[in-house]
């Protein structure tokens, strides 16, 4: 039997489980699976404050700030309850920024 790469086939044994120190790539899919989850909650964010700065809260529909993120209304509806929330949310984003930048200089 010829054995290529790491991932060749073999039958199970019972040294299957034994912990090796690799981590046979699941940190890497694991930061992965989440990192889409952040950064549709940023997008959202950061689109929140950009429309609401040009056309004011009541001119901004959720269409809009789906579109101008670049998400669906799904994953809207996933990271925040209402456009209530989210406006809060990009306050509360925005606020702490300055408050940083203040801090920094």
């Amino acid at each position: 039997m010829v054995i290529r790469g790491a991932r060749a086939q073999h039958p199970a044994s019972s040294v299957d489980n034994v912990p090796t120190g690799r981590h046979d790539g699941f940190m890497d899919r694991e930061i992965t699976r989440r990192s889409p989850k952040v950064a549709a909650r940023q997008k959202l964010l950061d689109a929140t404050l950009a429309l609401i700065r040009k056309k004011g809260y009541s001119s901004t529909s959720v269409d809009e700030l789906c579109a101008q993120a670049g998400v669906t209304k799904g994953a809207f509806f996933h990271h925040f309850k209402s456009k209530d929330a989210l406006a809060v949310g990009a306050a509360i984003a925005a606020a702490s920024i300055d408050h940083l930048h203040r801090y920094i200089e």
